[in-house]
């Protein structure tokens, strides 16, 4: 299978990437993937964050006309030393990523709609995707933190554009 990183609608997406027109060359291999394999799975995952946390109901809504199969949605890591940042992220570069308190309620009402509107599409349950929000209300120390379970690094692995392939 194939999981495409999605964040979020073409302009949501292309301003998180910082590439003018990266969504619509993501869309353009999907395409072209369906035409070769039109059975192929292909999924979407969203990684929650500042730039895109009020447009889940539209990234599912998204990754429905690009012709996939799924969505999944996590919090961004704020935290880690994964995803080669050996120094993990300096306090700004967290602030950027993260959600403030008023963003927060944000986060939830998108929530309930994605549990309401893609129900199915969506992968997580209405219980996980709660997580989400917890994760973030514990990064403002508003609830205790919960560590998730996490077997990435023995299903997956990074594919990069320059070809380079990174366990997560």
């Amino acid at each position: 299978e194939v999981i495409v990183s999605l964040d979020g609608p073409a302009a949501v997406h292309n301003r998180i990437r910082r590439i003018a027109g990266a969504f619509e060359s993501m869309a353009e291999g999907i395409g072209e993937l369906r035409r070769i394999r039109p059975d192929f799975p292909i999924a979407a995952r969203c990684t929650v964050q500042k730039q895109n946390h009020a447009s889940l109901a539209s990234t599912a809504r998204a990754a429905r006309k690009l012709g996939l199969d799924s969505i999944s949605f996590l919090a961004a890591d704020l935290t880690s030393t994964a995803f080669n940042r050996p120094e993990g992220w300096s306090s700004d570069r967290r602030a950027e990523v993260a959600l403030d308190l008023e963003e927060v309620p944000v986060l939830e009402h998108e929530i309930e709609s994605l549990i309401v509107s893609h129900s199915g599409f969506v992968l997580e349950s209405p219980e996980k995707l709660g997580r989400i929000a917890h994760h973030f209300r514990a990064h403002l120390g508003l609830v205790e933190p919960v560590a998730p379970r996490c077997n990435a690094p023995w299903v997956s692995a990074v594919l990069e554009s320059d070809g380079t392939v990174r366990p997560c």
